[in-house]
Protein backbone atom coordinates (compact mmCIF):
# COMPACT_ATOMS: atom_id res chain seq x y z
CA UNK A 1 0.00 0.00 0.00
CA UNK A 2 1.04 3.52 -1.13
CA UNK A 3 0.32 4.62 2.92
CA UNK A 4 3.88 2.18 3.93
CA UNK A 5 5.65 3.81 1.39
CA UNK A 6 8.53 6.41 3.36
CA UNK A 7 8.90 9.13 0.64
CA UNK A 8 12.10 11.66 -0.29
CA UNK A 9 11.96 14.72 -2.12
CA UNK A 10 15.06 15.95 -4.07
CA UNK A 11 14.58 19.66 -4.27
CA UNK A 12 13.51 22.38 -1.82
CA UNK A 13 11.82 24.92 -4.41
CA UNK A 14 8.30 25.84 -4.50
CA UNK A 15 6.91 22.41 -5.84
CA UNK A 16 9.31 20.64 -3.59
CA UNK A 17 7.70 22.22 -0.59
CA UNK A 18 3.94 22.17 -1.27
CA UNK A 19 4.63 18.53 -1.77
CA UNK A 20 6.35 18.33 1.36
CA UNK A 21 3.59 19.91 3.27
CA UNK A 22 1.21 17.53 1.36
CA UNK A 23 2.84 14.64 2.91
CA UNK A 24 3.30 15.90 6.43
CA UNK A 25 -0.60 16.86 6.89
CA UNK A 26 -1.42 13.66 5.35
CA UNK A 27 0.96 11.96 7.85
CA UNK A 28 3.17 10.25 5.06
CA UNK A 29 6.53 9.27 6.50
CA UNK A 30 9.12 11.60 5.20
CA UNK A 31 12.54 10.07 5.11
CA UNK A 32 14.90 13.02 3.81
CA UNK A 33 14.46 16.28 1.66
CA UNK A 34 17.74 17.10 -0.40
CA UNK A 35 18.46 19.63 -2.22
CA UNK A 36 21.87 20.84 -4.24
CA UNK A 37 23.96 21.12 -1.01
CA UNK A 38 22.91 18.46 0.73
CA UNK A 39 19.91 16.58 3.14
CA UNK A 40 17.62 17.80 5.47
CA UNK A 41 16.03 15.62 8.25
CA UNK A 42 14.02 18.30 10.20
CA UNK A 43 10.75 18.46 10.56
CA UNK A 44 10.43 21.92 8.90
CA UNK A 45 12.84 21.85 5.95
CA UNK A 46 12.12 25.04 4.72
CA UNK A 47 13.84 26.86 8.07
CA UNK A 48 16.32 24.49 9.04
CA UNK A 49 20.07 24.04 8.03
CA UNK A 50 21.06 21.62 6.45
CA UNK A 51 21.94 18.49 8.10
CA UNK A 52 24.41 16.47 6.09
CA UNK A 53 27.12 18.28 3.54
CA UNK A 54 27.05 15.77 0.79
CA UNK A 55 24.92 15.95 -2.38
CA UNK A 56 23.67 12.50 -3.33
CA UNK A 57 22.50 9.97 -0.86
CA UNK A 58 25.01 7.01 0.00
CA UNK A 59 23.21 5.02 2.97
CA UNK A 60 19.62 3.27 2.56
CA UNK A 61 18.69 5.16 5.24
CA UNK A 62 19.08 8.53 3.37
CA UNK A 63 16.56 7.90 0.90
CA UNK A 64 12.70 6.69 1.13
CA UNK A 65 11.03 4.56 -1.19
CA UNK A 66 9.16 6.76 -3.15
CA UNK A 67 11.38 9.57 -4.26
CA UNK A 68 10.10 12.98 -5.86
CA UNK A 69 12.48 15.11 -7.92
CA UNK A 70 11.42 18.48 -8.37
CA UNK A 71 14.57 19.93 -9.26
CA UNK A 72 15.07 22.27 -12.73
CA UNK A 73 14.73 20.31 -16.14
CA UNK A 74 17.91 20.42 -17.08
CA UNK A 75 18.91 18.75 -13.71
CA UNK A 76 16.69 16.20 -13.86
CA UNK A 77 18.66 13.97 -16.36
CA UNK A 78 22.33 14.13 -14.47
CA UNK A 79 20.61 13.91 -10.91
CA UNK A 80 18.98 10.72 -12.22
CA UNK A 81 22.15 8.98 -14.05
CA UNK A 82 24.14 10.43 -10.72
CA UNK A 83 21.55 8.30 -8.08
CA UNK A 84 21.59 5.40 -10.82
CA UNK A 85 25.55 4.85 -10.11
CA UNK A 86 25.04 5.20 -6.11
CA UNK A 87 25.18 1.42 -4.35
CA UNK A 88 21.29 1.55 -2.99
CA UNK A 89 18.81 -1.01 -3.64
CA UNK A 90 17.28 0.73 -6.31
CA UNK A 91 14.43 -2.55 -7.23
CA UNK A 92 12.10 -1.36 -4.20
CA UNK A 93 12.48 2.26 -5.09
CA UNK A 94 9.97 4.61 -7.32
CA UNK A 95 11.02 7.73 -8.67
CA UNK A 96 9.19 10.15 -10.02
CA UNK A 97 9.86 13.53 -11.50
CA UNK A 98 7.85 16.42 -11.72
CA UNK A 99 8.85 18.04 -14.86
CA UNK A 100 6.00 19.04 -16.98
CA UNK A 101 8.48 19.06 -20.14
CA UNK A 102 10.07 16.14 -19.66
CA UNK A 103 8.41 11.93 -20.01
CA UNK A 104 9.79 9.73 -17.61
CA UNK A 105 12.12 8.20 -19.67
CA UNK A 106 14.83 11.29 -18.62
CA UNK A 107 15.10 8.89 -15.68
CA UNK A 108 15.84 5.70 -17.39
CA UNK A 109 19.13 4.72 -16.15
CA UNK A 110 17.59 4.36 -12.90
CA UNK A 111 14.84 2.11 -14.48
CA UNK A 112 18.09 -0.09 -15.69
CA UNK A 113 18.62 -0.39 -12.33
CA UNK A 114 15.39 -1.44 -11.06
CA UNK A 115 13.09 1.46 -10.10
CA UNK A 116 9.81 1.78 -11.16
CA UNK A 117 9.54 5.53 -12.89
CA UNK A 118 7.06 8.08 -13.61
CA UNK A 119 5.89 12.13 -14.27
CA UNK A 120 3.47 13.42 -12.21
CA UNK A 121 2.95 17.14 -13.00
CA UNK A 122 0.68 19.90 -11.24
CA UNK A 123 -1.59 22.01 -14.15
CA UNK A 124 -0.66 24.76 -11.50
CA UNK A 125 1.52 27.62 -10.64
CA UNK A 126 3.54 27.56 -7.37
CA UNK A 127 5.42 30.21 -5.27
CA UNK A 128 7.45 29.68 -2.06
CA UNK A 129 5.19 29.47 0.60
CA UNK A 130 2.22 27.71 -0.61
CA UNK A 131 0.00 25.25 0.71
CA UNK A 132 -1.06 21.99 0.00
CA UNK A 133 -4.44 23.49 -0.65
CA UNK A 134 -2.15 24.48 -3.86
CA UNK A 135 -3.21 21.32 -5.46
CA UNK A 136 -7.04 21.28 -4.24
CA UNK A 137 -8.76 20.76 -7.77
CA UNK A 138 -6.36 21.48 -9.78
CA UNK A 139 -5.46 18.25 -12.65
CA UNK A 140 -1.90 16.20 -12.19
CA UNK A 141 -0.81 14.62 -15.58
CA UNK A 142 0.67 11.30 -14.62
CA UNK A 143 2.77 9.52 -17.52
CA UNK A 144 5.40 6.21 -17.02
CA UNK A 145 5.14 2.73 -15.44
CA UNK A 146 2.17 1.26 -15.34
CA UNK A 147 2.14 0.31 -11.62
CA UNK A 148 3.77 3.15 -10.05
CA UNK A 149 0.66 5.00 -12.24
CA UNK A 150 -1.86 3.39 -9.88
CA UNK A 151 -0.38 4.42 -6.62
CA UNK A 152 -0.22 7.66 -7.77
CA UNK A 153 -3.22 8.28 -8.88
CA UNK A 154 -4.04 7.63 -5.51
CA UNK A 155 -1.75 9.87 -3.79
CA UNK A 156 -3.01 12.57 -5.99
CA UNK A 157 -7.03 11.87 -5.10
CA UNK A 158 -5.60 12.45 -1.46
CA UNK A 159 -4.64 15.68 -2.65
CA UNK A 160 -8.25 16.15 -3.71
CA UNK A 161 -6.75 16.99 -7.03
CA UNK A 162 -7.79 15.48 -10.59
CA UNK A 163 -4.97 12.41 -11.95
CA UNK A 164 -5.36 12.70 -16.06
CA UNK A 165 -3.07 9.71 -17.07
CA UNK A 166 -1.25 10.51 -20.55
CA UNK A 167 1.09 9.48 -23.43
CA UNK A 168 4.24 11.04 -23.60
CA UNK A 169 3.31 12.58 -26.70
CA UNK A 170 0.40 13.83 -24.76
CA UNK A 171 2.57 15.58 -21.62
CA UNK A 172 4.27 17.71 -24.47
CA UNK A 173 1.13 19.36 -25.97
CA UNK A 174 0.04 19.65 -22.47
CA UNK A 175 3.17 21.51 -21.78
CA UNK A 176 2.69 23.86 -24.70
CA UNK A 177 -1.11 25.07 -24.31
CA UNK A 178 0.04 25.65 -20.49
CA UNK A 179 2.88 27.69 -21.36
CA UNK A 180 0.94 30.02 -23.71
CA UNK A 181 -2.38 29.95 -20.80
CA UNK A 182 -0.56 31.10 -18.24
CA UNK A 183 2.95 32.42 -19.26
CA UNK A 184 2.22 33.93 -22.22
CA UNK A 185 -0.88 35.33 -20.79
CA UNK A 186 1.51 37.33 -18.46
CA UNK A 187 3.54 38.44 -21.74
CA UNK A 188 0.66 39.65 -23.10
CA UNK A 189 -0.70 41.56 -19.99
CA UNK A 190 2.44 43.24 -19.96
CA UNK A 191 2.53 44.36 -23.24
CA UNK A 192 -0.88 46.13 -22.36
CA UNK A 193 0.58 47.77 -18.91
CA UNK A 194 3.56 49.06 -21.02
CA UNK A 195 1.37 50.43 -23.65
CA UNK A 196 -0.63 52.10 -21.09
CA UNK A 197 2.34 53.47 -18.84
CA UNK A 198 4.10 55.33 -21.78
CA UNK A 199 0.18 56.87 -22.60
CA UNK A 200 0.53 58.14 -19.20
CA UNK A 201 -1.96 56.33 -17.47
CA UNK A 202 -0.98 55.35 -14.21
CA UNK A 203 -3.78 53.39 -13.33
CA UNK A 204 -2.54 50.22 -15.50
CA UNK A 205 -2.90 47.09 -15.15
CA UNK A 206 -5.36 47.99 -12.37
CA UNK A 207 -7.63 49.40 -14.98
CA UNK A 208 -7.63 46.29 -16.90
CA UNK A 209 -8.40 43.90 -14.10
CA UNK A 210 -12.34 43.70 -14.14
CA UNK A 211 -12.02 43.37 -17.91
CA UNK A 212 -9.65 40.39 -17.84
CA UNK A 213 -11.33 38.67 -15.03
CA UNK A 214 -14.83 38.88 -16.78
CA UNK A 215 -12.85 37.22 -19.90
CA UNK A 216 -11.57 34.59 -18.58
CA UNK A 217 -15.05 33.93 -16.42
CA UNK A 218 -16.83 33.97 -19.41
CA UNK A 219 -14.07 31.89 -21.08
CA UNK A 220 -14.66 28.84 -18.60
CA UNK A 221 -18.57 29.54 -18.34
CA UNK A 222 -19.18 30.24 -21.99
CA UNK A 223 -16.22 28.40 -24.10
CA UNK A 224 -13.99 30.44 -26.44
CA UNK A 225 -16.08 30.93 -29.36
CA UNK A 226 -19.09 32.55 -27.18
CA UNK A 227 -16.21 34.77 -25.14
CA UNK A 228 -14.95 36.67 -27.82
CA UNK A 229 -15.78 40.33 -28.37
CA UNK A 230 -14.36 43.08 -29.58
CA UNK A 231 -13.43 44.73 -33.06
CA UNK A 232 -12.73 41.63 -35.07
CA UNK A 233 -15.53 40.08 -33.39
CA UNK A 234 -17.99 42.82 -35.02
CA UNK A 235 -16.37 43.06 -37.98
CA UNK A 236 -14.93 46.29 -37.43
CA UNK A 237 -12.19 47.23 -39.89
CA UNK A 238 -12.18 50.56 -39.32
CA UNK A 239 -11.19 50.07 -35.53
CA UNK A 240 -8.66 47.36 -36.44
CA UNK A 241 -7.04 49.73 -39.32
CA UNK A 242 -6.94 52.65 -36.52
CA UNK A 243 -4.73 49.97 -34.38
CA UNK A 244 -2.55 49.26 -36.52
CA UNK A 245 -2.15 52.48 -38.12
CA UNK A 246 -1.37 53.77 -34.02
CA UNK A 247 0.91 50.60 -33.59
CA UNK A 248 3.00 51.40 -37.01
CA UNK A 249 5.95 52.75 -35.05
CA UNK A 250 6.19 49.19 -33.14
CA UNK A 251 7.08 46.99 -34.41
CA UNK A 252 7.10 44.25 -32.51
CA UNK A 253 3.96 44.97 -31.09
CA UNK A 254 2.42 45.49 -34.46
CA UNK A 255 3.29 42.02 -35.31
CA UNK A 256 2.15 40.61 -32.42
CA UNK A 257 -1.65 42.63 -32.68
CA UNK A 258 -1.64 40.90 -36.25
CA UNK A 259 -0.57 37.55 -35.46
CA UNK A 260 -3.22 37.40 -32.47
CA UNK A 261 -5.83 39.09 -35.14
CA UNK A 262 -5.82 36.73 -36.94
CA UNK A 263 -6.04 33.75 -34.26
CA UNK A 264 -9.54 35.92 -33.51
CA UNK A 265 -10.78 36.04 -36.82
CA UNK A 266 -10.49 32.33 -37.02
CA UNK A 267 -12.71 31.97 -33.58
CA UNK A 268 -15.07 35.14 -35.32
CA UNK A 269 -15.85 32.59 -38.14
CA UNK A 270 -16.56 29.49 -35.91
CA UNK A 271 -19.86 31.97 -35.18
CA UNK A 272 -20.47 32.73 -38.53
CA UNK A 273 -20.94 35.81 -38.34
CA UNK A 274 -18.57 37.50 -40.39
CA UNK A 275 -19.11 37.33 -44.41
CA UNK A 276 -16.66 36.53 -46.69
CA UNK A 277 -15.85 40.12 -47.50
CA UNK A 278 -15.37 41.24 -44.47
CA UNK A 279 -12.81 38.12 -43.07
CA UNK A 280 -10.99 38.97 -46.20
CA UNK A 281 -10.18 42.69 -45.41
CA UNK A 282 -9.20 41.81 -41.96
CA UNK A 283 -7.15 39.24 -42.78
CA UNK A 284 -5.95 41.55 -45.67
CA UNK A 285 -4.98 44.29 -42.57
CA UNK A 286 -3.34 42.00 -40.93
CA UNK A 287 -0.89 41.01 -43.74
CA UNK A 288 0.28 44.36 -44.37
Amino acid sequence: MIEQNSITIIGKGALGLTLYDFFNKKSYRIQSIWDRNGVDISSKPEQSRIRLEKNLPTKENEIGDMVFITVPDDQIKPLSDSLSLVPLNWEKRSVIHCSGNLSSDICSSLKKRGSTIASMHPIQTFTKGDSADRFSNIYVTLEGDEELITDLILMVKKMGAHPLKITSDQKKVIHIASVIASNYLVSLLHIAETLLKEAGIREDLELLQPLVSQTVQNVFGKGITDSLTGPISRGDISSVNHHLHFLKTDQHYSDIYKLLGKEAVIIAQKRGELSEKITNDLLSSFEK
